[in-house]
This record gives structure tokens, C-alpha cells and sequence, in this order.
């Protein structure tokens, strides 16, 4: 179970091809935090909102993913919230 630190909207004036215009990214990711392995069973993690925030974060999301990192499974479930909220997760 990981917990992502993201910014809503993003700005950005790009090189190349893009030079000279203005993109607005949505759900950029800018923090990865591993909260746990989820067991199937019901669990509580609280984190910090400092072990996510960084510049521009502004939600967290929550996703639970089969399988391990080398090699990742279908996704499970996912909730988001915004980070002015208290950021608790039950699953």
C-alpha cells in the first residue's frame, strides 16, 4: 500500500516542442511513501502530513496494488483526499 503526495494542477513553460506555451498537468505525482502491506484483512495507518508534503502538494492519494514492486499486480482500490483534510486511511 503506497501513498502518493500530489499537486492538483501544474504549470509549465516546456523546451522543444512545447516552447513558449503554457501546460497544466493535473494529479501530478511529486512524493511516493510505502504505507504497508495490506494482508486482506481491515487495518488502520495514520501518517503525518509532513512525511508527504513537499512544494505544490496539495492531496494525497491511497492505492492498494496486487502483486510487489518488481512485479506489480492489478490495482485494488484507491481513495484520495485533500491534504487540508486529516489524512487517515481504514481499509
Amino acid at each position: 500500500m503506497d501513498l502518493l503526495g500530489v499537486e492538483g494542477g501544474a504549470d509549465h513553460d516546456r523546451r522543444g516542442e512545447n516552447r513558449g506555451r503554457e501546460i497544466t498537468y493535473h494529479n501530478v505525482v511529486r512524493s511516493l511513501l510505502k504505507v504497508g502491506d495490506w494482508n486482506g484483512s481491515s487495518g488502520s495507518w495514520t501518517v503525518p502530513l509532513e512525511n508527504i508534503s513537499r512544494e505544490g502538494v496539495d492531496a494525497a492519494v491511497v492505492y492498494v496494488q496486487d502483486g510487489n514492486r518488481d512485479k506489480p499486480g492489478p490495482m485494488l482500490g484507491a481513495a484520495s483526499r485533500r491534504c487540508a483534510e486529516l489524512i487517515e486511511i481504514s481499509v
